[in-house]
């Protein structure tokens, strides 16, 4: 990807094609604090995303199941 920001080709943003690796993050800060936990509401959108990752079976679906129940053996559920 070129250019200022993300800027990414269409194909990118389809939840289908999403490429991890096209992506351009922005850099993090190695010397600041992080926060130690996660709310509850960011635990359980970051569970759901996973599982929704997983049940793609793309590249990334062993290791999104493996995180997803990981981070569901940690988190209340949502009901």
């Amino acid at each position: 990807m070129t250019g200022a920001g993300c800027a990414a080709s269409p194909r990118s943003w389809t939840a289908t094609n999403l490429d991890l690796d096209e992506i351009e993050f922005a850099p993090m800060e190695t010397a600041g604090e992080r926060l130690p936990l996660l709310t509850l509401h960011e635990a359980h959108d970051l569970l759901n995303w996973l599982r929704r990752v997983t049940a793609e079976s793309g590249a990334h679906a062993p290791e999104a199941g493996r995180w997803a129940k990981e981070i569901a053996a940690r988190v209340p559920s949502q009901e």
